[in-house]
């Protein structure tokens, strides 16, 4: 007691020089300091209470049972539920189990698009893969090579490789052609004008879809109407197929009074821009000439124009109109 005395009046001391802490507040600070020591001890002071030992009759008895328990043969399983055996582990199944053991294997020559269930068993496919095979083949689907078995969810390589002698999928015959098939009538198509077609007359030629003359239109939209039947070659759609151009232009034809003009003498510099021959600023030098040195008579007209070429020329002049 007498160093805890010393303590508190070296402790009091303190405070007063330094803080300069009066009666009272030294007095909170001691049980405010006390409240710290207590709270720090609490959770020692708990675990050592709930943690006595205290023997009862039922504890004692327990303590017998335990003992009971460990001299009896752990290797037995009814006595072990807890012990982890490999039975009692999921088994991890990779793509080589995934291979039908239960069914003696059986190889022969084979149609996917045409063996059953029992069949698939047989070549050694499990039960599950086998069943998803005849219901993508029940749905419509169909094995065009073999290489498509690869694909089917859960196929095991291994079989497959094994099978791959035994596939065989015949080939799809051919259809027949208008000349093959001599009970088809020829179509006929009649002449048209190529500024004036719209889709149904486009999509009568072979090879022409919904796609192709919808683009063939836009791009005449662009020019204002076509003034060649080479001007086709320009479309994006028919730059690779060749064989479609020389089939339109057994056809088509071009009048010249359906060309929509361009007023180039009144034709403002935004409405000239939008037509495909006059984009990147070719615009504004043609308008901005015209304003400097008068209309234009003729394509003569033109040529003192340094960034305007021969080429350029040639392109637009069926387009052009001086009125």
């Amino acid at each position: 007691m007498l160093i805890v005395k010393k303590i508190t009046k070296k402790i009091t001391l303190f405070l007063q020089e330094n803080f300069g802490f009066d009666n009272r507040e030294i007095k909170g600070f001691f049980v405010l300091l006390l409240l710290m020591i207590f709270f720090l001890l609490l959770p020692f002071l708990v675990d050592f209470l709930w943690n006595s030992p205290k023997k009862t009759p039922n504890s004692e008895k327990l303590d017998e049972i335990v003992a009971q328990l460990t001299q009896i043969d752990t290797t037995d399983e009814q006595y072990t539920p807890y012990v982890t055996y490999p039975k009692y582990q999921k088994k991890k199944y990779t793509k080589k189990e995934k291979i039908n053991k239960n069914v003696p294997k059986e190889l022969f020559e084979f149609n996917p698009n045409e063996i059953s269930i029992e069949q698939w068993e047989k070549l050694g496919l499990r039960n599950k893969i086998a069943q998803n095979i005849r219901k993508y083949i029940e749905k419509g689907g169909k094995f065009r090579n073999k290489e498509a078995l690869k694909k089917v969810y859960g196929f095991p390589e291994e079989l497959y490789e094994e099978l791959e002698p035994y596939i065989n999928i015949p080939k799809e015959e051919k259809k027949e052609n208008y000349a093959e098939n001599p009970n088809k009538k020829e179509k006929i198509i009649a002449n048209f004008d190529l500024n004036l077609a719209d889709t149904t007359t486009l999509m009568q030629i072979s090879g022409v879809g919904l796609k192709t003359a919808l683009n063939i239109i836009k791009y005449r939209e662009k020019l204002g109407g076509f003034t060649s039947l080479d001007q086709l070659n320009d479309v994006y759609i028919l730059k690779k197929r060749p064989e479609v151009i020389e089939e339109i232009k057994k056809y088509a034809e071009i009048n010249q009074n359906s060309i929509q003009k361009i007023l180039i003498n009144s034709i403002s510099e935004e409405e000239l821009s939008k037509n495909i021959h006059f984009k990147g600023g070719m615009a504004k030098i043609i308008i901005n000439y015209r304003k400097q040195h008068g209309k234009y008579k003729n394509i003569a007209d033109f040529k003192p124009i340094k960034i305007v070429t021969p080429e350029f020329l040639e392109k637009i002049a069926p387009y052009l109109s001086y009125d």
